[in-house]
């Protein structure tokens, strides 16, 4: 692709695919922008709650080990609200697709929503363009003599993020996703490299799935 570092391109076109790569969308739908704000809070009250039972685990007296019992019960019901509220914005903003994403084994309601909410482009881009976006296109690094790894950078880390725990319940769930992942690890590749091949790959169906408007799809044995 256009954003490999090898010594014909140009450091200046490389530097621009990147700014078009991560530039921000265009104008969200009010419902996208919605959606975006109650995903992100949420995130910040599940990091909150996580923190609260860390410390929980860590405190001894009982004055604090009862507010933190308290903090924690009052930021998971904030969870919940958030939850419908996420649950009522995503089925107004696109709910057909938001039926077929939490219908395929590992994908649930808070990742369909994440994916809605960070990456609007989910089946209006090629292949190669949506994995350039999420910063999931592998890139030469060779140099002259040098033949480099391929390595990946940019894009959105929100949508890593989001992918990177989906694929994980992917592969739980679905043989040919664990099977992959398997098979990377077997040839000597280390977690790292075989679960961002694998999260290419769940990019590319469910781009695929989006742009057709079809179901998810299982391959045959």
């Amino acid at each position: 692709g256009k954003t490999a570092k090898t010594d014909p391109i140009d450091a200046a076109l490389l530097a621009r695919m990147a700014e078009l790569v991560c530039a921000p969308s265009a104008a969200l739908e009010p419902e996208r922008e919605a959606l975006r704000e109650l995903v992100q809070r949420r995130e910040q009250l599940v990091r909150q709650r996580d923190d609260e039972r860390r410390r929980l685990h860590q405190a001894q007296l009982a004055e604090v080990r009862h507010d933190l019992i308290e903090h924690i019960g009052q930021l998971r019901l904030r969870i919940r609200q958030l939850d419908k509220a996420i649950a009522q914005t995503q089925r107004q903003l696109d709910d057909h697709l938001s039926q077929q994403l939490q219908a395929i084994a590992g994908i649930g309601e808070v990742t369909a929503a994440s994916l809605l909410a960070y990456l609007p482009e989910l089946g209006r881009l090629d292949r190669r363009q949506i994995a350039a976006l999420a910063g999931l296109a592998p890139y030469n690094v060779d140099s002259g003599q040098h033949a480099g790894k391929r390595r990946i950078r940019g894009g959105r880390a929100p949508i890593r993020r989001v992918l990177y725990m989906a694929c994980w319940s992917v592969i739980r769930t679905q043989p040919d996703f664990k099977d992959r992942y398997q098979r990377l690890r077997q040839r000597g590749k280390c977690a790292k490299v075989a679960i961002t091949a694998c999260m290419r790959v769940l990019l590319t169906r469910l781009n695929a799935m989006a742009r057709d408007r079809t179901e998810w799809k299982v391959p045959a044995n």
